[in-house]
């Protein structure tokens, strides 16, 4: 199926020319459960893959980094900032508010991250790696985003993107909308390749990550057991897409 290779027209960013999008709908409404931490969306350990590998590019040169998206702060604090020279993570109010009381030592910044003065304020701390995880999905422009990424890590850092692959999602439509309602669209590899590209960006490389991290918990046992009796697949498919950029 051809894809519209003009990010601009009709909204698609190479995305497939009949593909169906959500509206958007902000994590800060107030019919959102987005930050509830008793809702599968506040759970702290989805991504968990996403910042195990950005520990492991960082651990032999200290590095600055910036979580763009960061939520409850819990995987930055916990996971990358043990091992980092100096970090920042960056969301709106509801988030942030969280991230600030439960981890009150930490480095939180609460912006509009629409405001370009913004993301000129966070160029100026020269990140050595930007994290955007599972945000861009949610975004109107996803290509300006990719464009404001590379203009925080420069020449020579990276910005670790991850985003669901629709072609690996459970009862997914490949012509959407996406079944998560908050999700305005969602690529495949080869289409999410193309988009970085057209920012001005070129991947490093590429891996898959469970979406959500597993611990032998009752709730966990729980889950895995009603996956079984829906003859789901367990825990759950490697469908996060995790691109390791830098400027092309």
């Amino acid at each position: 199926m051809a894809a519209n290779g003009n990010p601009k027209h009709g909204g698609r960013y190479f995305l497939p020319t009949a593909y169906r999008e959500n509206p958007q709908t902000s994590a800060d409404t107030a019919e959102s459960t987005f930050w509830d931490p008793d809702t599968d969306y506040g759970a702290t350990r989805y991504q968990e893959g996403v910042y195990k590998w950005a520990a492991s590019l960082i651990k032999s040169n200290q590095a600055m980094v910036i979580d763009i998206g960061c939520g409850t702060g819990h995987k930055l604090a916990g996971i990358v900032a043990p091992v980092a020279r100096d970090w920042l993570g960056v969301d709106q109010e509801s988030a942030i508010s969280i991230a600030s009381r439960e981890c009150p030592q930490g480095n939180w910044l609460c912006a509009d991250l629409s405001q370009p003065e913004v993301w000129a304020g966070l160029a100026e701390l020269r990140a050595d790696l930007v994290i955007c995880s599972d945000v861009i999905e949610h975004l109107p422009d996803p290509l300006q985003l990719l464009q404001r990424l590379g203009g925080l890590i420069g020449p020579t850092g990276h910005a670790l993107v991850s985003t669901p692959d629709r072609s690996r999602l459970e009862g997914r439509d490949p012509l959407g909308p996406p079944l998560n309602p908050l999700h305005i669209r969602e690529w495949i590899p080869e289409e999410f390749k193309l988009l970085v590209e057209s920012a001005g960006l070129e991947v490093v490389e590429m891996h898959h990550f469970f979406p959500r991290g597993y611990s032998p918990t009752v709730a966990n046992f729980r889950r895995l057991v009603k996956r079984a009796l829906q003859f789901q697949a367990l825990p759950d498919r490697r469908n996060t897409m995790t691109f390791l950029l830098r400027t092309a």
